[in-house]
Parts: C-alpha cells; structure tokens; sequence
C-alpha cells in the first residue's frame, strides 16, 4: 500500500505512476503475492516487473512458486533472505541449486541478500564469499547482491569485479554511508 495520507481516496497504482514520472523511474521492480502489486504488472507491465520471493526450505514449493509466477506475471527476478529463511540457508546450500537452475531456465535473475543482518540472526550465510562458487556452477544466472555486503564490502566488490553474471545493489544504505 501507500503511506497513510499519500494520495488518499485515489488509486494507488495511478499515484506510484505519477510518483515514477516526477522522479523520471521508468520501471519499478514490485513483490508479487499482493493484490496492489500484481494488479500493477497486469496493468502496466512496461512500467512494473515482477519480483517472487521464495524460502529454499520448501525446495519444490519454491521451484514452482517461481515457475508460477513467471507464468501468471511474468516476473524477472526471484530473491531470498539467506539468514531470515528458518532454518537458515547459505546463498551456496544445495537446497537453492534448484532455484537456481529455475532461473537460468526461465532466464530471469536471482537476488539475495548479502552482509550483515539487521534483524537478529547470524550473518554469516550473508557472507559474499559464497556466492564465488554460485557464480562459478551458474554462470548463465545473473546474481544480484542486496545491500553492498556490508562489513565484507571489499569481498563484495571482488566477487563482483570476478564475474560478469554478479551486480551489486547498493539498496538499504545511503552512499554516504558507503565504506571508502
């Protein structure tokens, strides 16, 4: 949804159109499963891309929520939370290799989060390091890493300057607040 007092009594998708124009975003990456959200690929899909979010604890669950939503909206992209996933799940567990493959298939991209956690879970499945190997086995998936990888952000930069298939995505810290 919109926040409270945005827009109010109008149609939110209309709004978040008018907000993209204003600030010149010509498309907007959205989370399926949610009415708004999917209503808005259905109806803009030059303007708003699909991303479906998966838990490789349910493998084949997983699998087919992904091929589903290709089909149903056509998302881009799959992504996951290595250390929210209970239990949790390094981004090179061979419960994603599947999720993986899926991508590649489906040529779509897979985006995971990589650094320190904020919640309070260990970090360590956040480490960049372990997307090397992905990288290595996929190197057709185009892996994007969210949140700069923070406090291994030189580790992040290596990976990604190693493989052409790894992006960073510099979502969740101002560049301010970017290590040197």
């Amino acid at each position: 949804g919109v926040p409270h007092g945005w827009g109010e009594g109008r149609d939110p998708i209309e709004v978040t159109l008018e907000e993209m124009d204003k600030w010149s975003v010509k498309t907007a990456l959205v989370g399926v499963g949610r009415p708004e959200a999917d209503a808005a690929i259905k109806k803009h899909p030059d303007r708003f891309v699909g991303n479906v979010h998966v838990d490789p604890n349910d493998i084949m669950g997983a699998v087919r929520r992904i091929e589903q939503a290709h089909k149903e909206l056509n998302v881009r992209m799959a992504s996951t939370f290595p250390a929210g996933n209970v239990p949790q799940i390094p981004v090179d567990g061979p419960q994603m290799y599947p999720l993986y493959a899926k991508c590649v298939e489906l040529d779509i991209a897979f985006q995971t989060q990589v650094g320190h956690t904020g919640p309070l879970y260990p970090s360590e499945t956040g480490r960049p390091l372990y997307i090397d190997e992905v990288a290595l086995d996929f190197p057709e998936l185009r892996i994007v890493c969210g949140h700069i990888g923070w406090p291994w952000s030189e580790e992040m930069i290596a990976v990604a300057w190693k493989h052409r298939n790894v992006f960073i995505d510099t979502s969740a810290h101002l560049p301010k607040h970017f290590p040197e």
